[in-house]
């Protein structure tokens, strides 16, 4: 392989290179925008339903109760970041009142086994959906275990 030769090649593989670096880029950057333009992608609704997401944290019940513990420091946060003058009237009270049942399940999941958490897990990703679209939903039910 001659010298012009061999610089062709690099060229070419540099090329490459970057191009894919340029691919992989660009996916992320998509990947990023879908994320961000999800209702729930930031802030501490959006830290709570990744919480809620996570089946692993759901496994044990006290692994379940300490997720559930977190997502209601996460909704409180969010109820006393709220601006009730700008916000919607209610929007602030949904918060608090979701922190309230996300304690009360917490302590309750501690007595249950993976059936009953996965049934939690759900029915507060519902609600957590439900207060994100603007609903008023009315607060699941302590697990009973």
């Amino acid at each position: 392989m001659t010298g012009g030769e061999n610089d062709d090649a690099r060229i070419r593989t540099t090329s490459r290179l970057v191009l894919a670096i340029a691919a992989a880029l660009a996916v992320a950057g998509v990947v990023a925008a879908l994320f961000a333009s999800s209702s729930r992608g930031g802030g501490e609704l959006g830290e709570a339903g990744r919480i809620l997401a996570d089946e692993d944290r759901f496994a044990a019940a006290s692994t379940a109760g300490t997720a559930l513990n977190r997502v209601s420091i996460l909704l409180q946060r969010a109820g006393e970041r709220c601006d009730a003058d700008t916000d919607t009237d209610t929007a602030c009270d949904d918060l608090f009142t979701a922190a309230a049942a996300a304690r009360v399940a917490a302590v309750a999941a501690l007595r249950c086994q993976r059936p009953q958490l996965f049934e939690t897990r759900l029915a507060f990703a519902a609600y957590l959906d439900a207060i994100d679209d603007g609903r008023r939903p009315e607060p699941p039910a302590p697990p009973e275990c």
